[in-house]
């Protein structure tokens, strides 16, 4: 089970480093307190769950009461993004040294009057991500905190690509290793296809918006511009996934 290290996702103004010597910076912001009425707690997309349904719930009852919700922010140095990293439900001021997943499960109808709903941004945008329970030493409910993922990340290595693209297959040794095939369309030098069985995706060195549309020949990536001295780059990502180490 990899997950973020969330004892460190949470330790306000802790510095992480990323394998490429970026660093990042946390910093935690309490949004407000959960109210729960009915035993049950929900973790989904408020803009599309379904209140009255069972969408969402997770499969552990407990305690009514009041509870905060804190976010954990990762500010990136290489661009000063900022991310919601993790989020978390605290139930009791302890430490979680176990965690379990969380899966959804179904629980008793809420009342018209007593829905309560805590919202943010998730990470990198639409997604699913994985929630945990979180234990203390003595086996006791603390948290529950769902991890989006920002603070894992999968070795990596880059191809360059020339701008405008040329027609046909994209040669290089690292594509061939990470298991991934690149060509460029016959009839457009603003677009990338990938494809094989490794994990990849294309950007441009500019910042460039790019793209993506999953079809049956493969992940197509394009681009209406670019600037004048810009080139693609293909991430190629190791299927080992780990946390961020501290800087």
């Amino acid at each position: 089970m990899i997950h973020t290290a969330f004892e460190d996702a949470f330790f306000d103004g802790l510095v992480l480093r990323e394998t490429t010597g970026d660093t990042v910076t946390m910093t935690t912001r309490v949004l407000g307190n959960l109210r729960i009425h009915s035993g049950a707690i929900a973790a989904a997309d408020p803009l599309t769950m379904d209140f009255d349904g069972s969408s969402g719930r997770l499969d552990r009852e407990l305690p009514n009461g009041e509870y905060p919700l804190e976010i954990a922010i990762a500010r990136f140095g290489h661009d000063q993004d900022q991310r919601v990293a993790c989020a978390r439900v605290r139930f009791a001021d302890k430490s979680a040294v176990r965690w379990q997943s969380a899966k959804p499960a179904g629980a008793p109808e809420l009342e018209e009057d007593e829905g309560n709903v805590v919202m943010f941004s998730s990470g990198t945008g639409d997604g699913c991500y994985e929630s945990y329970w979180g234990f203390d030493e003595a086996g006791e409910l603390v948290e529950l905190a769902t991890d989006f993922e920002v603070l894992i990340e999968n070795p990596s290595q880059s191809v360059e690509v020339p701008l405008p693209t040329k027609r046909g297959r994209i040669e290089h040794p690292l594509l061939k290793q990470y298991g991934v095939t690149a060509r460029a369309p016959l009839f457009s030098r603003r677009t990338i296809i990938l494809g094989g069985k490794g994990m990849a995706r294309v950007e441009l060195s500019d910042r460039s918006p790019v793209q993506m549309k999953d079809w049956p020949t493969g992940l197509h990536y394009s681009w209406a511009s670019a600037g004048p001295d810009a080139h693609a780059i293909i991430h190629l990502f190791s299927r080992e996934r780990r946390p961020l180490a501290h800087a």
